[in-house]
């Protein structure tokens, strides 16, 4: 129960203050998609992307039709970038097949690692996904090496911006 224009605001105070601080603001993103769920706080998000000259981070494509509305194709006609897709593997056994099967194009990978702690397990009932995701991550062997097997090429949003200000979006 957000009014637009106090998100508007909310939202321009953050990013002017992460760069008056100094922070190479390379994307906007917002948690768990909140600025994605509705249309009006969406336009927000997009002007904003527009105005500051960044990427955002949305969802894959399927996703438009659980929100109602075609937010990568509106971000598209704005000049805007986004990974072409977003996926979520649980376990290691779904990286390794979800990068064994990896379309060209630019692909975020999202993992929500954690230790195992009574903590995490009262917190999440998903614990047990986090937990093992936070062994995959540690193990500093696996994961580059499945990436060159893979034959992942590694960016950041970086990358994304430098592009996009370079088309002159």
């Amino acid at each position: 129960h957000a009014d637009t224009d106090e998100v508007r605001r909310e939202c321009r105070a953050q990013i002017e203050r992460a760069i008056l601080w100094g922070f190479d603001v390379n994307h906007l993103g917002s948690h768990l998609d909140a600025l994605n769920a509705r249309p009006e706080f969406f336009d927000v998000y997009l002007e904003l992307a527009v105005e500051f000259n960044l990427p955002l981070r949305l969802q894959s494509g399927d996703s438009e039709s659980t929100y109602g509305f075609p937010f990568r194709r509106r971000a598209d006609e704005h000049g805007v970038l986004s990974p072409d897709r977003v996926l979520r593997p649980r376990t290691a056994e779904a990286l390794e097949q979800a990068l064994a099967e990896i379309e060209a194009g630019v692909t975020e990978l999202v993992v929500n690692p954690g230790s195992e702690t009574p903590e995490l397990r009262a917190a999440h009932p998903g614990w047990n996904d986090w937990a093992g995701q936070h062994e995959l991550l540690v193990d500093t062997v696996s994961i580059p090496k499945l990436l060159e097997r893979t034959g992942v090429i590694r960016i950041g949003y970086r990358s994304l911006r430098d592009a996009q200000v370079a088309r002159g979006a």
